[in-house]
């Protein structure tokens, strides 16, 4: 049996780290400097939300000693701004007018904690959300403005083109802010023939045939996408068993239990906006919490009845809107059974993991202690500082504006919660997850299995794109599945081979009667993972770089003969095992030759002799090359051509090699064997005929060389070298000298290189 497994998260794969690494760093609280353009920021700022105007102003920002000029700055938010809060929130367009990003990142948006003394609601509810589901990032930051402290704000990563692009792989398709477009006041009447949304919702309530009854409640951020996000509504309300189809089931389960478990009802759950929708390149929306500045009980409007108070809310029913009819998304996925399970499997989930074992209480304490001093130094903070020590473990304020101490809303709630029914029901147990192979290869089908008590139906879910749907394959106890025995409590199921370099994704769930359980338990965002041996290779990652067909003299073998010899070339950063690939000198037979467990390291040289002798060490093909002219074709284990020449006559004891090395155009080069390749420097004959002459050329016994012109007048230096460079001869011209003799007798036959001062001309030797 192979190791135990352990669980990725999907979306680390694929992490840009110069998107994550430093902006949104829980861990550091950055300063930012804004010097605005005009004295009169706040009035301006003021006026243009009264007026509903969302242009900007222009300001000067300087962060990590880097000057961002130009940028774009507005005041955000609906209840969180006021005229009168001597701190209000700030979208803050960094390419306003110019091209510019701060680690990637064009747009900034800062919270100032409205209604929250512990200032940590908003940070440590996308630190948890982050867990599992597709969540912005935030953290905090110290404002300055026009060189005096402003405050401390949270800092929330923006849900736009770039987020969804990074969570699901494109950006381009249909995307909604799920608000009103009139977030504030009475809403507006809707058009005619079309149905009102009860409240300031964006419910996913049917509303009519027409695309425009949709458009006063969802805000459109892509170039389209009604028609889709009317279709959307009408298979979730009309034929929910197939939504699945059109909508991630996991993420809006998720998203529903998790505004559930922390009350966050200034959501869909409860007022029924503040999230995003966004559809992906296999036609399935996703669900994206949005806007927690209020969440842990801040917010008491549930979506129906009268303002909850804090005993309602620490008892808040975890199917809480179910039957309301604004409310589909609640409504009609909790009343599919298997849905019904995977809620309550994740409602477990998160409350074992920061519930019950009081992790949820550490960590707001851990933050409140990395932000303490800011806090105390902040000179427009809402509310006192007393405030902020005491407001985990008590209230703040009487009647309907108390803001719940985090710990007494969530103390009782968890305790509430500890004796729910559907919590205590039993829910299979998996463990023991394993694979067959541990490091599977191209060739290999994996099969997965564990032990796994008190189910009766277990799918073994799988793909190989992070951004694609999961394909789910049931697991059997039927001793024909690699799971041992019949009825052992193992159950198995196989994954089919992949090509080299595929990443696969899996995890298992299992339920019975009552209950479901995930393993990892917090998938899909978590799952497990293996990567199947080997590369994806390209055309040009690995090339034919230089060659011989006619070795007399040249370079001999471990054994001493001089055979034909091809050399590759890795042009890429990684050492690639050849393990399955193919050479051949027939186009018509790729596979003629195939490669033994060997590697070729990067940027690195390989060679294999073309001797037909495999029986000598090393890397021997079973075919040469002719010097007549013919083919050379490097294929990859799956037929791929990774690269091929076909060539004419070639000469004696020369190579024909790329040049410049790894990627150039073939040509006639003095070999160079396992290293650089390099030309010859020849004199052109038609530019130096009038000034050196070489001859006899090829010579037997002597060569003479005549200068001539100002040449006779010039002091030269005069080597005969071979073809790697080595020299066999050496001697200088003296001013004045118009004639030369040098003997070649005791050379042995063939092509070397002589230099006449930094003049080089091929000459042979018979």
């Amino acid at each position: 049996m192979k190791n135990f497994l352990t669980a990725l998260i999907i979306s680390s794969l694929f992490i840009n780290i110069s998107l994550s690494q430093d902006l949104y760093d829980i861990n550091v609280i950055r300063t930012i400097n804004l010097d605005f353009y005009d004295e009169n920021w706040e009035y301006i700022l003021d006026t243009m939300i009264m007026n509903n105007n969302e242009g900007r102003i222009l300001a000067d920002m300087v962060v990590d000693g880097v000057l961002y000029d130009s940028v774009g700055v507005r005041y955000k938010g609906n209840s969180s701004y006021h005229p009168n809060h001597p701190k209000n929130p700030f979208n803050i367009k960094i390419d306003y007018i110019k091209e510019q990003d701060l680690y990637g990142y064009e747009t900034l948006k800062f919270s100032n904690m409205f209604k929250d003394p512990t200032c940590v609601r908003e940070v440590l509810s996308y630190e948890i959300a982050g867990n599992y589901l597709p969540a912005s990032k935030a953290n905090y930051v110290v404002l300055n403005i026009n060189g005096s402290i402003h405050g401390l704000f949270t800092n929330v990563e923006s849900v736009n083109k770039n987020f969804v692009n990074y969570h699901f792989g494109s950006k381009n398709n249909s995307f909604f802010k799920c608000d009103p477009i009139f977030i504030t006041g009475t809403p507006a009447p809707p058009p005619a023939g079309c149905l009102p949304v009860v409240g300031i919702a964006s419910p996913l309530i049917i509303m009519g045939d027409d695309t425009i009854c949709y458009e006063q409640s969802y805000e459109i951020k892509s170039d389209y996408g009604w028609t889709k996000l009317k279709n959307l509504i009408i298979e979730l309300n009309e034929n929910p068993g197939n939504v699945h189809n059109c909508l991630n089931i996991d993420q809006a389960l998720w998203m529903l239990v998790f505004n559930n478990v922390f009350v966050n009802l200034d959501s869909y759950t409860g007022s029924g906006h503040n999230y995003y929708i966004y559809e992906d390149e296999f036609d399935r929306f996703h669900t994206i919490i949005w806007d927690m500045n209020e969440n842990f009980g801040v917010f008491k409007n549930g979506g129906q009845g009268p303002p909850l108070n804090l005993n309602q809310m620490i008892h808040l029913p975890t199917t809480w809107n179910i039957n309301n009819l604004q409310r589909p998304l609640i409504r009609e996925l909790l009343n599919i059974p298997e849905y019904w399970k995977k809620y309550y499997a994740h409602y477990r989930t998160i409350f074992n993991d920061f519930l019950w074992n009081n992790a949820m209480k550490s960590r707001a304490v851990e933050l409140q202690q990395l932000i303490d001093t800011c806090v105390y130094n902040d000179p427009n903070l809402l509310y006192s500082y007393q405030d902020f020590l005491i407001s985990l473990n008590q209230n703040i304020g009487f009647g309907n504006g108390i803001i719940p101490g985090l710990n007494v809303l969530m103390d009782g709630r968890t305790v509430h919660l500890s004796n729910h029914p559907e919590l205590l029901k039993q829910a299979p147990e998996i463990t023991g997850v394993m694979q067959s192979v541990e490091f599977p290869g191209s060739e290999d089908t994996v099969w997965i299995t564990a032990n796994i008590l008190n189910t009766t139906s277990v799918y073994l879910n799988f793909k190989t794109d992070p951004f694609t749907p999961f394909t789910a394959n049931q697991m059997f106890d039927d001793g024909n599945h690699h799971d041992g025995a019949a009825n052992d409590d193992v159950y198995g199921a196989m994954i089919l081979p992949y090509a080299p370099a595929t990443n696969v994704y899996y995890y298992i769930y299992s339920e019975n009667n009552n209950a479901g359980m995930f393993s990892p338990e917090s998938a899909e965002l978590i799952t497990y993972f293996y990567q199947v041996q080997g590369f994806v290779l390209l055309p040009g990652d690995i090339v034919i770089n230089e060659f011989m067909a006619d070795n007399e003299n040249c370079v001999p073998d471990q054994n001493g003969e001089y055979d034909d010899w091809i050399e590759l070339y890795n042009n890429t950063g990684l050492d690639i095992p050849l393990s399955g690939m193919f050479l051949s000198d027939d186009f018509n037979q790729p596979e003629k030759w195939i490669f033994p467990d060997t590697l070729i390291h990067a940027y690195d040289f390989l060679i294999i002799w073309a001797d037909e002798d495999g029986s000598q060490e090393g890397l021997h093909a079973n075919f040469k090359l002719s010097k007549s002219g013919e083919e050379i074709l490097l294929s990859n284990f799956d037929g791929t051509v990774l690269d091929s020449i076909q060539f004419g006559e070639q000469l004696t004891d020369t190579s024909f090699g790329r040049y410049p090395n790894g990627t150039g155009d073939f040509q006639f080069m003095p070999p160079t064997f396992g290293s650089e390749n390099e030309l010859f420097t020849f004199v052109p004959e038609t530019d130096y005929a009038n000034n050196i002459k070489v001859y006899p050329n090829p010579a037997t016994d002597y060569m003479r060389i005549e200068f001539r012109g100002q040449l006779t007048t010039e002091e030269l230096e005069i080597e005969i070298l071979d073809l790697f460079s080595r020299k066999f001869y050496q001697s200088k011209k003296s001013a004045g000298d118009n004639i030369i003799h040098i003997t070649v007798s005791d050379l042995s036959p063939g092509m070397y290189l002589m230099r006449i001062g930094s003049y080089y001309l091929k000459i042979i030797r018979q």
